[in-house]
């Protein structure tokens, strides 16, 4: 970031950059992953603007996702991540943000109307939070892509609830990217196919 010309104020609020575009002669740094998020809820018809939120993680994507869901609307949000100090960084990125225990996080996922998994736990065939119920109408969210169906979402999906994969941010974002450097609109199945995991 400190080579660039100009950030956009995603990538600022972020601290990262992803895409870097060149214009005229200044070198201009974005961040897409809030926009491919949200653009992920939007296309899998999750509701989100006024309904409480739970994020799992602290890394670069719980960032992400924290400020999407606050320009989406989404009401009390909470941040849970086995770090304290981490949870508490992430959640002063986003108004009414707040970090939440992780040791209390199944009975947090329980009470939130949207869940979103930004951790790799799931990422190895295991089955995160194995002691939660889901309810129908429920948004459940795993940022984990490879498996596309993680055993969160399958146990989500037939509890009834709305469940959405990561590879839906991974493309959108990538999409975001292909916007600013082309001004084109990318072809989007083509890029979910390319992107889908061999056998799915």
């Amino acid at each position: 970031m400190p080579l660039l010309d100009e950030v956009s104020a995603d990538a600022r609020s972020l601290g990262a950059v992803n895409t870097i575009a060149r214009v005229g002669d200044a070198l201009v740094g974005h961040n897409t992953d809030i926009s491919g998020f949200a653009a992920s809820l939007q296309q899998a018809g999750a509701e989100v603007a006024g309904r409480s939120a739970l994020v799992l993680g602290a890394g670069g994507a719980a960032r992400s996702v924290v400020r999407a869901l606050d320009q989406m609307g989404a009401g009390n949000i909470a941040v849970c991540a086995r770090r304290p100090e981490a949870a508490e960084a992430v959640a002063g990125l986003a108004r009414g943000a707040r970090p939440s225990s992780w040791k209390r996080r199944e009975e947090s996922i329980a009470a939130a109307g949207v869940v979103v998994n930004a951790t790799p736990v799931g990422a190895e065939g295991d089955s995160p939070f194995g002691g939660v119920r889901f309810e129908p109408g429920q948004v459940v969210v795993d940022l984990v892509y490879v498996p596309a169906e993680t055993e969160l979402l399958i146990r989500a999906r037939a509890e009834g609830a709305v469940a959405v994969g990561g590879l839906g941010m991974l493309v959108h974002q990538a999409a975001a990217s292909v916007r600013i450097w082309t001004g084109l609109e990318p072809p989007l199945e083509d890029m979910e196919r390319a992107a889908a995991p061999s056998g799915t």
